[in-house]
């Protein structure tokens, strides 16, 4: 039966004995366009990156590599690709502090990209990551927490669709991470039902 696993190697190929300088591991992408669509055996893929891993346990570096990017069967000696980009790919493209638009679509090579990639990323995006068009940035979606609600609310008060907009800007949460968020925002806040605002805990203390 097929198993979708990292490949034990056989045998460790035999080390280049030449002095040429050590390459550069593959790349990612380099590893993607060396396995066709119809798979290939995993000797010959490791035949073929030989020279530029490392001679110790260089066999399993270069499989933990192909892993992000390849299917393996080890009954079958044989690997074929994954579709790409993956979800892990798009959100470490993301970094901490975000990445521009303009350097997001060259990364991925937007505009040569299929629609159905296209779809798959923009699919992934919405999971994780939040447009900020002032700065053209994409940046990771991030947790609201607390604090962030209580920094949210000034201490005059909020009107509730006030707020609700507030906390669309800071996360672009999901319907199911929204109505979290307002689930913190009864333990920090309160209701008024004279002003209809809401307001800090403390502040109507």
């Amino acid at each position: 039966m097929a198993a979708d696993n990292i490949p034990q190697p056989n045998g460790t190929p035999e080390p280049d004995t030449s002095c040429a300088p050590p390459q550069p591991p593959p790349t990612l992408d380099e590893l993607h366009r060396a396995i066709p669509p119809s798979g290939i055996r995993i000797s010959d893929f490791a035949e073929l990156f030989r020279a530029r891993i490392p001679e110790d346990g260089g066999f399993r570096t270069l499989m933990l590599l192909a892993s992000a990017v390849a299917h393996f069967d080890s009954q079958l000696s044989m690997m074929w690709p994954k579709s790409r980009p993956s979800k892990e790919e798009v959100r470490a493209a993301l970094k901490e502090n975000g990445i521009q638009f303009e350097e997001f679509v060259e990364l991925f090579g937007w505009n040569n990209m299929t629609e159905e990639k296209r779809e798959r990323i923009a699919y992934y995006l919405d999971q994780f990551a939040v447009p900020d068009m002032a700065t053209l940035t994409i940046r990771p979606r991030r947790n609201l927490t607390a604090e962030a609600m209580v920094a949210a609310i000034p201490d005059e008060g909020i009107p509730k669709r006030e707020l609700e907009r507030k906390i669309k800007e800071l996360t672009n949460p999901t319907p199911g991470e929204f109505w979290e968020a307002f689930k913190i925002l009864t333990q920090v806040a309160v209701w008024d039902v004279y002003t209809e605002k809401i307001y800090k805990r403390d502040a109507t203390a």
